[in-house]
């Protein structure tokens, strides 16, 4: 076997393990979403209807004992909402049920609610279908990007522009942030780039960044079309 055809072949055997690493994450996310959902979410639905059963069982003059049902109460409800934040960040519902892009706009008009950070996106027509495992790529390389800005960029704007040019996908995403350094790009303890461009690796892409500093960050990440795994 020749030198050149060697490294193909090791660089196929790499991209293989990166996708089955990828997929074992995902299932091992999918597993630990449901114990958390199905265990912790059931519990504190249990408590808060017998705290609901008790508060209606006190007798008159006990206010105090009321207000603090009350508050107990409203403490569950408030830790219900954070298990199913964490369930859906750990694995979102909406990407297997309503598709690709329909869980990305959710997903930014999310983040833009919990941020504050106004987000345009431009997305394509829910009638595109990926095969679900590359589906799951794609959208976590989105999340990613969106938690970066967050973390980071201290941005105002932010869009997401998904567009196919010469069977070519590009993911663009823009913000208006303090912008990113030349060192920054390459840093090693950059986790959050590595993992994206882990991802588009796992698809045969490539991830593109520009710094602009005081001006922004655009990152662009580049997947061949035959790559992607589309149904239709």
């Amino acid at each position: 076997m020749g030198m050149k055809k060697a490294l193909n072949v090791s660089r196929e055997q790499l991209r293989n393990l990166a996708i089955y690493l990828q997929y074992a994450r995902e299932e091992e996310r999918i597993v630990v979403a449901r114990e958390i959902h199905d265990e912790c979410g059931q519990a504190l639905t249990a408590l808060q209807m017998d705290l609901s059963w008790l508060s209606k069982r006190l007798p008159d003059g006990q206010q105090i004992l009321f207000d603090k049902i009350k508050s107990m109460s409203k403490l569950i409800g408030t830790t219900l909402q954070t298990v199913q934040n964490i369930v859906t960040r750990l694995r979102p519902t909406e990407l297997d049920d309503l598709g690709l892009m329909t869980a990305i706009e959710l997903h930014v008009k999310g983040f833009q609610d919990r941020t504050g950070i106004k987000c345009e996106y431009n997305l394509w027509p829910d009638d595109v279908v990926l095969r679900q495992d590359y589906s799951t790529v794609i959208f976590r390389i989105v999340q990613e990007l969106l938690t970066n800005i967050y973390r980071h960029a201290n941005a105002t704007k932010v869009k997401v522009d998904f567009k196919k040019k010469a069977e070519i996908l590009i993911i663009r995403v823009t913000d208006n942030g303090k912008g990113i350094k030349k060192e920054q790009i390459y840093n090693k303890e950059s986790f959050g780039l590595m993992g994206i461009r882990e991802r588009a690796l796992i698809l045969g892409g490539k991830v593109k960044i520009k710094a602009m500093p005081a001006n922004g960050t655009t990152c662009i990440v580049t997947i061949p079309y035959s790559k992607c795994g589309f149904l239709v």
